[in-house]
């Protein structure tokens, strides 16, 4: 079986357009943008022979083959803001694709085939990660659809996630989830890698054994705002007499205390075993001031990710009780508030392996890697469905980021893995 590589080539450049403003790419959860590209990913599931149809929560599938418990596949088709185009969509092209060369290789399919476009993964609109196939598998609750914009993005006033929702013509009528370990027998999701593990090391194809666990959290510094120019430097930092703290001089140490705790930590072989831990400062927000203040009260929010919880937990810890320590010794007052976090979780041991047969099948060699993304495939990996991942390369491990790319000859042969994995789950009895 081959996959187009036209189809994909020319797809990811159409459904790239939708949300195009200018030179910026922006597909953000439950918006007319969105909406746009879900419309053509429908229109071309049926011109791949696909029955279509949306769920309540506006999940697009696409199926063919008989009726059973069904070998489904698919990613997202929302972006964060100034986006690359192959986040997401290149896994919903992959499952569209491997469904029709699995229909027209003649197979015997004893289970249908299901190519999935989830709605809302990206948490940039609603601070929440995974709204699409979360709700599909039963997680949608009324705390979850009163959450409210983290900004508005449409105008106007922030709107709920309901409120958005029906716009884009969801039926929240009943909230009940569809999608079980009855209906769905495996479920199998490609995705870029999203940094360069396969690329360094000359490999086209991954299989994801774990997904990455995360802490974020943030930290308020609380100084005090003095005249830049008539507050001496020795009345500022925070000893002695001084009269009040800039809070940039403990800002700066924390920002270089980050970087100088991840080198100490990721020791080689947590590196070579890809259990390393990864630490980012994404979001520094200055309250109050102005270009004559000294820095007074910043906020500053932190991702730390890892497959090690151990390692993820110990690490968070140590971290903010370093940091206020370095506050305290720059006579900064330093708050800590938890804002989210998830353990790190195993996919399915036996679609590793048989993802791995499908390679040997193919005569790729795959590398087994962790994932240090989140990804919907977590969602039912977590509701008992057996779950796994492939990995296609990204070029320079960018993504999030218009320069996102990958070679099209990697997509094409991971979208072969992938239809040869589903073509062997669906002729099982």
């Amino acid at each position: 079986m081959k996959a187009r590589k036209a189809f994909l080539e020319q797809n990811l450049e159409a459904i790239g357009r939708d949300g195009m403003n200018g030179s910026k790419r922006s597909r953000l959860a439950y918006t007319r943008e969105e909406n746009d590209a879900f419309s053509r990913t429908m229109r071309l599931m049926e011109g791949a022979g696909l029955r279509t149809s949306r769920d309540r929560f506006g999940n697009l599938y696409g199926v063919i083959g008989p009726r059973g418990r069904s070998v489904m596949s698919g990613s997202h088709l929302d972006s964060v803001e100034d986006a690359g185009k192959f986040d997401g969509v290149a896994g919903v092209l992959a499952a569209i694709e491997s469904a029709r060369m699995v229909s027209e290789s003649g197979a015997n399919l004893r289970r249908p085939l299901v190519a999935v476009a989830w709605r809302g993964e990206e948490s940039v609109r609603f601070g929440k990660t995974y709204l699409g196939s979360t709700s599909a598998f039963g997680g949608c609750t009324e705390e979850l659809l009163a959450r409210k914009e983290v900004k508005a993005f449409e105008g106007g006033e922030p709107k709920t996630l309901r409120e958005a929702m029906r716009l884009c013509g969801a039926d929240l009528s009943c909230l009940k989830g569809h999608l079980t370990p009855r209906q769905v027998r495996a479920y199998i999701e490609l995705h870029v890698e999203q940094g360069r593990v396969l690329e360094s090391e000359g490999r086209r194809v991954g299989i994801v054994t774990s997904i990455a666990g995360n802490r974020r959290f943030q930290l308020r510094l609380l100084g005090l705002g003095l005249h830049t120019g008539a507050a001496r430097m020795m009345d500022r930092m925070g000893c002695g007499n001084a009269e009040g703290a800039d809070a940039s001089f403990a800002m700066a140490r924390i920002i270089m205390w980050l970087r100088e705790l991840a080198n100490e930590l990721n020791n080689p072989p947590r590196l070579r075993a890809l259990e390393d831990i990864r630490m980012a400062c994404p979001i520094i927000v200055q309250n109050g001031g102005g270009l004559t203040t000294t820095m007074q009260n910043v906020t500053m929010k932190f991702d730390f990710r890892s497959v090690d919880r151990g390692l993820l937990e110990s690490a968070k810890e140590g971290f903010v009780k370093d940091a206020r320590e370095i506050c305290k010794s720059e006579g900064i007052a330093c708050e800590c508030e938890d804002l989210a976090g998830e353990d790190p979780f195993s996919l399915s041991g036996g679609m590793v392996e048989r993802i791995g047969d499908a390679c040997r099948e193919i005569g790729v060699e795959a590398r087994l890697m962790p994932s240090g993304a989140g990804h919907d495939a977590k969602v039912p990996a977590k509701s008992g469905v057996e779950t796994g991942m492939i990995f296609v390369p990204s070029k320079k491990g960018i993504s999030h980021n218009p320069l996102e790319d990958t070679r099209l000859d990697d997509l094409a042969l991971g979208t072969e893995v992938l239809a040869e994995t589903m073509r062997r789950l669906a002729e099982e009895k």
